[in-house]
């Protein structure tokens, strides 16, 4: 990707909540290109472990998108896991841990 790819595909954002799902074990898109900025009040970048053709079957990113998008409409909060998937999301995602 181009350096200034990022900095063009962000103009192009649409005006609804996003949360973008990236991995720093990709192999093919690297993290600073995969992730968004933006207000963090409707933009977030959510950490998962993963190799690139494996996220469309990893079931943490699964459960993700899910919980994505079953908010109601204009009622968009940040990913924020609870429970048992919640505690191993947050130790397999651990900025900490080297990935």
């Amino acid at each position: 990707m181009q350096p200034r790819g990022k900095a063009l595909r962000e103009h192009l954002l649409p005006p609804v909540p996003m949360s973008c799902l990236y991995t720093i074990s990709d192999g093919v898109v690297p993290p600073q290109e995969a992730t968004i900025e933006g207000d963090v009040t409707s933009r977030e970048n959510i950490r998962v472990t993963g190799s690139h053709t494996g996220l469309g079957f990893n079931a943490m990113v699964l459960c993700i998108v899910a919980d994505r998008l079953a908010q109601p409409e204009g009622q968009w909060r940040p990913f924020r896991p609870e429970g048992l998937s919640g505690a191993a999301y947050r130790l397999m995602t651990h900025e900490a841990l080297p990935i």
